[in-house]
C-alpha cells in the first residue's frame, strides 16, 4: 500500500511563502521518528529487524529536488534537514535529494548518505570528490 502526502505542491522552485507548510512537515516527520523510535526500541532501534520479525510499518520516502534552492528558501530548516539525513534512515524514513554539484550539499549532510548517484557532472574531478 502506497500513500503520498503532498506538502508544498508541484513547483519549480522553493518559495518562502511555503515555509510554514514545510516547517509543519518537518515537525510531522520528527513526530513520526519519535513514535518509530518507541516502537522499534525492542528491536534494537532497527527498522530492518522489526520487519524481519514480522512487523508491519510503511517505509517513508522524502524527496527534495534541488537542495541548494531548498536551503536558500528555508535557511531556518537547515538543522532539521541535517537531523533528517542523520537519523531518519534507521526508522524507515528515506531521504532522496538532488543537487547540481558537489558543493551544493553541506558536508554535515553529505557524510550521512550511504548511497550517492552522480549523473553527468560538469567537471571530472567532481566524481572523485563524491566517490573518493
Amino acid at each position: 500500500h502506497t500513500r503520498s502526502i503532498e506538502v508544498t505542491g508541484v513547483q519549480t522552485c522553493a518559495l518562502p511563502i511555503y515555509e510554514e507548510r514545510v516547517r509543519r512537515f518537518f515537525d510531522f516527520i520528527e513526530a513520526v521518528q519519535v513514535e518509530r523510535r518507541r516502537v522499534l526500541a525492542e528491536y534494537g532501534g532497527s527498522f530492518a529487524r522489526f520487519l524481519a520479525a514480522g512487523g508491519r510499518m510503511p517505509a517513508i520516502a522524502v524527496l527534495v529536488n534541488d537542495i541548494t534552492a531548498f536551503l536558500e528558501a528555508y535557511p531556518k530548516l537547515e538543522d532539521a534537514m541535517v537531523r533528517l539525513t542523520r537519523e531518519a534512515g534507521r526508522y524507515g524514513i528515506h531521504l532522496v535529494m538532488t543537487a547540481d554539484g558537489t558543493s551544493s550539499v553541506r558536508v554535515r549532510m553529505r557524510q550521512s548518505f550511504r548511497h550517492v548517484l552522480a549523473v553527468n557532472l560538469a567537471d571530472e574531478t567532481d566524481y572523485s570528490m563524491i566517490f573518493g
